[in-house]
């Protein structure tokens, strides 16, 4: 069974599908100043999704560390890592909130969108964005 999962191959991989996960639930943060009760609750919420990949992350970076993934084993450094990635997804996307609103006001029409939809749309944001503020050569 797939669990979507299975196709990362190094520490980075793991690392920005975390930064992914929490971006869902930052982006709610910063546009509706809350999060959605889909980012804590069911099995795919954002944060039960991230703390999973999280542990697996934790076992990458840190050979030493038992395969078990034992919740008390993991619980510092699982909590420290959860944080930090948590700021780094907010850092980029408030510093991408121009963005972040287009797509928001994309998803209020649409309500979901393919992984191929929301290239195309930042695709064609940055494309606007710099022909409408072209950088001096």
């Amino acid at each position: 069974m797939a669990t979507g999962y299975d196709t990362f191959g190094n520490v980075e991989d793991v690392k920005s599908m975390i930064l992914v996960k929490y971006a869902g639930a930052i982006a709610e943060e910063l546009i509706f100043g809350y999060y959605h009760m889909g980012s804590f609750l069911g099995d795919n919420s954002d944060f039960k999704s991230a703390t999973e990949l999280i542990k697996g992350y934790i076992t990458m970076i840190n050979s030493e560390m038992s395969k078990t993934l034992l919740d008390k084993e993991l619980e510092s450094q699982l909590i420290d890592i959860s944080k930090a990635f948590y700021q780094e997804s907010k850092e980029l996307l408030s510093s991408n909130i121009k963005l972040v609103e287009h797509l928001s006001s994309v998803l209020t029409d649409r309500e979901e969108l393919t992984t191929e939809e929301v290239v195309a749309i930042i695709n064609d944001f940055k494309d606007k964005e710099e022909n409408t503020n072209p950088t001096n050569s």
